[in-house]
């Protein structure tokens, strides 16, 4: 754009990014990266409003990539609960990556067992933990996904099976099957979520909580949890039946309804 004779440069914003490495359970050392956020805003949920963003920088160039920052009810939800901003946003992009391994898991099960019929299986891409130190803002930097967004599991555990009979629901079905069993029953993958099988912005339910009921784990300091876990639990033991995709996997672990 011209103005005066002069180009405008689109305004970049500095933001110190970390990665969670989920191999070592540890945050790798923050760098600053420029991104030109726009302006406008090209989705909402209920917790955080989402901006395409883009950089010049040799780690993230040549992508597409979404800036997610909170919502003002959503700080005020978070304060509440008398955890920081950063805490919960760790705790995103933490869950983030465990079922993204979670995914990878399946996947390399799959082609190991050369169970060929299974076909396509979910993936999640790159996310980084992000501060805005000129608005001291905690956002989330994720790769872009294309497409029609759909939702196949809620965060209470119940499938939203708009065809029973169409694979991806019945792949999704069996991932929350996969993260249950391989878990030994202690955690479920809910909000199954995103645009045909590439996801995004996943939650876990897990079986028990430490006494302070912050932490997934009672030996660690990782993934959080929300109020419908036991509840999300429950209805998938209850109204869970093994399709050809579960039992394709886990043909010693299959039930229909427990």
């Amino acid at each position: 754009m011209l103005k005066l004779g002069k180009t405008i440069q689109d305004t970049k914003t500095v933001v110190e990014i970390m990665f969670f490495d989920i191999d070592g359970l540890t945050w790798c050392a923050p760098h600053k990266v420029e991104f030109v956020i726009e302006k406008s805003m090209f989705a909402s949920g209920g917790f955080r409003k989402a901006y395409k963003a883009k950089s010049e920088h040799t780690d993230v160039k040549n992508k597409i990539w979404v800036v997610k920052k909170y919502l003002q009810n959503s700080l005020d939800i978070i304060n509440a609960t008398e955890q920081s901003t950063e805490q919960h946003t760790r705790k995103i992009v933490q869950t983030h990556m465990l079922v993204r391994n979670m995914a990878a898991k399946l996947d390399q099960e799959i082609q190991e067992k050369s169970i060929q019929e299974y076909g396509e299986t979910f993936h999640y891409k790159q996310i980084y933990l992000g501060h805005i130190k000129s608005t001291n803002e905690m956002i989330t930097v994720e790769e872009y996904i294309s497409g029609q967004f759909k939702k196949y599991v809620n965060n209470d555990g119940q499938c939203l099976n708009f065809n029973d009979d169409m694979p991806i629901c019945q792949k999704a079905e069996s991932f929350m099957h996969h993260s249950y069993e391989r878990s030994n029953c202690e955690l479920l993958v809910v909000d199954i979520q995103g645009c045909e099988y590439c996801l995004c912005d996943p939650e876990i339910a897990s079986k028990s909580l430490d006494y302070d009921n912050e932490y997934l784990f009672t030996t660690g300091n990782l993934f959080t949890t929300g109020n419908l876990s036991s509840t999300a639990i429950e209805n998938f033991r209850e109204s869970h039946e093994c399709n050809k995709y579960c039992r394709g996997v886990h043909n010693d672990f299959v039930w229909g309804g427990v």
